[in-house]
């Protein structure tokens, strides 16, 4: 088989097709018509044939698909990563994430609720920049994020959906930009001054997402969403005077501290949003605020392009779809300026008058367990050329898993295994099945390329 999408930085300065259909990408981005990129290749991915990287079958439901684009993503990315930014101290353990085991056991396939998934695996916690831990922990705070604004609504109060975002321009360094706006909301909501803004206002507190952003015409872009909790519902209809007030004082302390400081003069008028969160009318806080704690907490995980606009995860998309030596270096700057940022954060006061008890970390997050029934075990020289693969055999594999009947599921896996061209076979004498070797597997050049 041969391997899909290889990456190898001396390679990508003479891959000038690859190159030439991302010179098209940045001029659509910025503005000029040229015609459409052309589908080849890099459409489908690196391998040259223009096949795609996960196979489905045609009954395979809206669910199973994103499911199985997801962890293909993920294993590409995390190729991308391990070629090209591997000297990065930042990209260290995403390179090892789901890939390296713990301990001395085997990696384990284990199954809840009919999705197969890899236990006993290393995780990283990086929601920036690993598609699998920022998918794992982003979930789980979008259902807690929504807990919050519906027990708060329920209760008698409000919820504010305010935006702010920040003058940039193309070449400015992510790091720099990131500490401007991190600068300018910590000044908003400290000191002396935010006290005497809760008081005024009845705000109780804030959870808010930072979202990063990038265009070829404009650069970098990040902005952050908040959800302001109030006691009282406010809203242009509810509670003219309030609201307005309320936003006044937050754009002038906003704008303020950008201008002051940082020189970047903004317009009270522009820039920043307020809206007022509304329970849906059909059953009072259902559906949309679950879409509301979901939407905050994933904001930044699209792998689509929208008006010019990438998120990270569609940069290193691109990157791993063309190779493109220009999307490499933004996912360079991208791994070392969010490296040990904090995606969403809380005030303790919202914690504690919800209930919500002691917020964990994106590492204790994403190394949960679901608690699923291990159904097989994979040996360990067998797993290391499977992670060693660029082309979503890990993917494929877990696939193969997610069926009611687990006989079906691990024949299905080996069958799989041994069209991949590894000689592998199922040691059932323990309590759970292995897979494994039957034999050492020939050190062919093809296999070690793999």
């Amino acid at each position: 088989m041969t391997p899909v999408n290889r990456l190898h930085v001396e390679d990508q300065i003479t891959r000038h097709d690859y190159n030439g259909r991302a010179e098209t990408r940045r001029a659509e981005d910025a503005g000029r018509s040229l015609k459409r990129r052309p589908e080849g290749r890099g459409a489908a991915g690196g391998g040259g044939e223009g096949r795609p990287l996960v196979t489905m079958a045609d009954n395979s439901s809206g669910s199973e698909r994103r499911r199985r684009r997801r962890r293909t993503a993920a294993a590409r990315a995390q190729a991308l990563i391990r070629d090209t930014c591997g000297d990065l101290p930042a990209a260290q353990r995403i390179i090892k994430c789901g890939r390296v085991p713990t301990g001395a056991g085997r990696p384990r396939v284990a199954k809840v609720d009919g999705y197969a998934y890899l236990s006993g695996m290393q995780t990283c916690g990086n929601v920036w920049s690993c598609v699998a831990c920022s998918y794992k922990t982003r979930v789980k705070r979008a259902f807690e994020i929504a807990y919050a604004v519906r027990k708060h609504l329920n209760n008698g109060g409000g919820v504010l959906h305010i935006v702010v975002t920040m003058p940039h321009r193309a070449g400015e360094a992510l790091a720099k930009l990131w500490s401007v706006i991190s600068d300018c909301w910590a000044h908003v909501t400290s000191g002396g001054g935010w006290k005497t803004f809760c008081e005024r206002h009845g705000v109780l507190g804030y959870v808010r997402a930072t979202e990063v952003t990038h265009s070829w015409a404009s650069g970098w872009h990040p902005h952050c969403h908040v959800l302001l909790f109030v006691d009282a519902p406010m809203s242009p209809v509810e509670n003219e005077d309030g609201f307005y007030a309320l936003r006044a004082a937050i754009r002038n302390r906003w704008c303020t501290r950008m201008g002051e400081k940082h020189g970047r003069t903004m317009s009270t008028e522009f820039g920043i949003t307020v809206d007022p969160v509304k329970a849906d009318e059909a059953d009072g806080s259902g559906q949309y605020l679950t879409k509301v704690g979901y939407e905050l907490a994933m904001i930044d995980t699209k792998l689509g392009r929208g008006e010019g606009h990438r998120t990270p995860f569609a940069i290193a998309h691109d990157a791993a779809e063309t190779g493109d030596v220009a999307d490499i270096g933004l996912l360079r700057e991208w791994i070392e300026a969010s490296y040990k940022k904090h995606s969403i954060s809380w005030s303790q006061d919202v914690r504690r008058a919800l209930g919500l008890g002691k917020d964990k970390t994106d590492e204790e997050l994403a190394s949960e367990d679901p608690g699923g029934e291990t159904v097989a075990e994979i040996d360990r020289p067998l797993w290391r050329l499977l992670a060693k693969r660029r082309d979503g055999a890990r993917a494929q594999l877990l696939a193969a898993f997610e069926n009611d009947d687990n006989r079906q599921c691990l024949l299905a896996a080996v069958q799989y295994l041994v069209d991949l061209g590894y000689p592998v076979g199922v040691d059932e004498a323990g309590p759970v099945p292995v897979i494994g070797f039957d034999y050492p597997p020939p050190q062919t050049r093809r296999q070690r390329s793999c």
